[in-house]
């Protein structure tokens, strides 16, 4: 009975598909390559920033043994080195 005018649609009409319709194709097994160099991606990167702290994190100690020293050196002492024994 279509009288020409519009139908109005709701969610469960999407929900319920004919008998007639074939069923949706299943999902994939393996993951997209793109899926896989996406992880590779950020990986690297994560692995990178945690190169960058570290190489900040023994650059910010050695100017502190460095300032340490100075202080040392400018209030006038003498034994401010490091005491390696002697083999």
């Amino acid at each position: 009975m279509d009288d020409g005018r519009a139908t109005r649609r709701t969610c469960y009409d999407r929900a319920m598909p004919d008998a007639d319709e074939p069923a949706p194709a299943a999902p994939p097994a393996r993951r997209h390559p793109s899926d896989l160099a996406l992880v590779l991606i950020v990986l690297g990167a994560l692995l990178l920033i945690g190169l960058v702290l570290a190489g900040l994190t023994w650059m910010v100690m050695r100017l502190h043994d460095a300032s340490a020293l100075q202080d040392c050196v400018l209030a006038g002492r003498r034994n401010c080195g490091k005491a390696y024994p002697e083999f």
